[in-house]
Formats: structure tokens, sequence, C-alpha cells
């Protein structure tokens, strides 16, 4: 607050100044050429007395120059000598330490940088094997999935099988049954019963064998019928020739009836091997996928050991780190501690610069002269000098707690020290 106040009435002496100085230089600066030569003796003789002041101010200065001079004469002997060759050797220790400090922190950032690229390294490689593992996981869903199909397929293949067996054993009991009635339906029921062999082989993946030859059946037996009939009554009339010729086309018959169930047995054989091996093949393929999940699973778990030895490593070079730098705002603190030597000067206030710069006779002779529209401000007294010096005399040397400097700064501060 006293600091406020000086200044603001500093401020408001500057702007009366200001406001008599323009007066002064409109009365008398600004006059005619015959006024400046009257005026001349009367510059001269202010030069003089102008001249005379700083004489005066010089011999006071130099007398308190001297004044000073033996006052620290006498502090120095009553003190005793200051070892500033110690001081400098601590000095010197302490820009070592830092150094050193310094370095071993750069080496640390290194480290720490090294860290976070194996870090960013291993993680794309933990993304690579998750994507692997992704592709694993999705081919061996497929294979169960085909796995599961070809088992439906061969189930659907095994009913139809069973099937045809089925239609080829009724086929046999129907020719067994007509080897009575005669060697033609007999021998047009086989080459029948060949057809629709050979064209439930072609349309077995449809499903429709059996429904075409239930429906073929069913228009046989009514034609077998009738022409048993007609044919007793032809037998009763005709030779033991026609008798013969009868058991020779039942023979052919039964003949053709062993070649398509050899040829059925055949297809069923070789379905069933393919079948099998097909089966065998994808349980191959689900082994290896499973031993390929595994090795993943390995390799996850080796990966995350790797990665939490890593990460207690950076955890304590941080621990680390940290110790460091604090010793190192320590180190600081200490080297920036202010210890006040005795030759040490302080600056004089602005209040006293300017009393010292305008004496008492000065100011008078200007206040008498200048003409003053307004009365001037009260002067500053010492009181508030003497106050002022009480309060730095007993105000404690607190030290402010330095923050933490980049390295360019504390250089710079290290070459002040």
């Amino acid at each position: 607050m006293k600091e406020m106040k000086t200044r603001y009435s500093y401020q408001q002496q500057l702007s009366d100044a200001l406001v008599i100085l323009k007066m002064n230089y409109s009365k008398y600066v600004q006059v005619d050429e015959q006024c400046r030569i009257d005026l001349s003796a009367a510059k001269i003789d202010k030069l003089r007395r102008i001249i005379d002041e700083q004489t005066d101010k010089i011999e006071y200065l130099t007398a308190m120059l001297e004044e000073e001079k033996d006052m620290r004469d006498e502090k120095l002997q009553r003190e005793g000598y200051v070892d500033v060759e110690w001081h400098r050797q601590q000095m010197r220790e302490l820009r070592e330490q830092i150094g050193s400090l310094i370095e071993k922190n750069s080496q640390l950032q290194e480290i720490v940088k090294l860290g976070a690229r194996e870090q960013t390294y291993l993680e794309g490689e933990l993304k690579l094997l998750q994507n692997k593992m992704e592709k694993e996981v999705k081919l061996t869903e497929k294979l169960t999935n085909g796995f599961d199909l070809l088992k439906a397929e061969l189930d659907r293949e095994k009913e139809k099988l069973q099937a045809k067996i089925q239609e080829l054993k009724e086929a046999q009991d129907a020719a067994t049954k007509l080897k009575e009635t005669g060697a033609q339906p007999l021998a047009k029921k086989g080459s029948d019963l060949e057809g629709t062999v050979k064209k439930g082989r072609k349309k077995d993946t449809k499903g429709k064998t059996v429904k075409e030859t239930a429906s073929k059946e069913a228009a046989l037996k009514p034609k077998t019928t009738k022409e048993a009939g007609t044919k007793q009554a032809a037998a009763k009339e005709a030779a033991t020739k026609e008798a013969a010729a009868k058991e020779a086309a039942a023979k052919e018959a039964a003949t053709k009836g062993d070649g398509t169930s050899e040829i059925c047995d055949e297809a069923m054989a070789a379905e069933r091997k393919a079948l099998y091996n097909e089966i065998k093949r994808l349980k191959k393929a689900e082994e290896e996928a499973r031993l390929q999940a595994l090795k993943l699973q390995k390799e996850f778990s080796e990966l995350n050991q790797c990665w939490e030895l890593k990460f207690d490593i950076l955890k304590r070079s941080l621990h680390a780190i940290k110790n460091e730098m604090h010793i190192r705002q320590s180190l600081q603190q200490s080297v920036k501690f202010r210890r006040p030597l005795l030759n040490e000067r302080r600056a004089v206030p602005i209040h006293i610069q300017n009393r010292t710069q305008n004496p008492p006779h000065k100011r008078r002779w200007i206040s008498s002269s200048l003409y003053m529209p307004c009365s001037p401000l009260p002067e500053i007294t010492t009181e508030i000098d003497v106050e002022s010096d009480d309060e730095d005399a007993n105000s404690p040397a607190t030290p402010a707690v330095p923050s933490v400097l980049t390295p360019a700064e504390t250089s710079q501060k290290e070459d002040q020290i």
C-alpha cells in the first residue's frame, strides 16, 4: 500500500511538473530574437550556478564513498575473512554432480524410448497373433460345420442305400413268384427292374428313386397278372418245349437279378470308402487345428509373461527416475539458496535518488521562478524511508522454492552462479 501511495504521489508531482515546464517553455523560451540577446547573461549565470551545484554534489558523493569504504573495512576486520576457495570448490563439486545426474537422466530417457518402441512392436505382433487365432477359430468352425454336413449327407446316403436294398429284395421276391407264370413276363419284369435300378442310380442325389420304383411296380403288377392268365391257358395246350423255354427264361432273369445286386453292392462299398476317407481327413484337420490353437495359446501366455516382466522393469526405472529428479531438485535448491555477501550493494530507493538529484535550494529556486496554478502535493517525509528500512532489516530472507526447469535454463543458471 505504501508503495502504491508513493507511486501515485510521484505521478501527480510528475504531471504538475510537466504542466509547469510547458508554461515556462511558452513563457521564457518562445521569445523574440531581441529578448534572447538580453537573456544570454542570465543563462550564463544559471549555468555557473548549475556547475557549482554539481561540484558540491561530487564532493558530497566522494565523501560518502570514503565513509562506506571505511565502514566496509571495519566490518571485514570484525567478521573475519571469508573463504572464497572453499565455496568455489563446493560449486565445482555441485556442477559435477549435476552433470552426472543429467547424463543419467538422458540414459534413462533413452531406455524409456527403447521400451516404448519395443512395446509398440510387441503390440503389433500381438495383434497379428490375435488375427491368426481368430482365423484359426473360424477355420475350425467351418471344419466342424462341414463335418456335420458330411455326417448328415452320409446318413441320407445310408437311408437311400437301405431303400434301394429293400427295393431290390422286393424285386427278387417278385421275380421268384413270377417264375411259375411264364418266361416272357419274367424277362419283361427283369428288364424293367434293370431300367428302374439304372434310373435310381442316376437320380440318387434328387431322392426320387423310391417313388419311381413304387409307381413302376404298381404299373407292372396288373400287366403281369393278365399275361399270367393267358399264358396259363396256353401252357395247358402247349408242348414241353414251351415249358423248357420258360425254365431257360427264369434262369436268365435270376442271373440278371444277381448282376444288378453285385453292382449295387460295389457302388455302396465305393461310397462308404469315400465317406470313410473324408471323415478321416476331417478328423485329421480337426486335430491339426486343435494343436495349432494350443500352440497359439501357449505363445500368447509367453507373450503375456514377457510383457509383465517388461512393465515391471519400466515401473522400477520410473521410480529410479523420480528419485533422481528429487535429488536433482534438492541439489538445485541448495545451489540456488541465496547467500548474501559482504561486498553486495543495495540499490537506493527512488525517492532518495530524486532527493539527491534535486537538493532543497534547487527546489526552492524552481518553485519561486515558476507559476503554479494549484497547491503542490506534500513531500514524502523521511519517516517512510525509516519504516521501509526497518521492515527490510526485520524481514527474514526466505528463498523461493524453484520449479522444475528445463536443461537450457539450468545451464544458464549455473553459468550465472
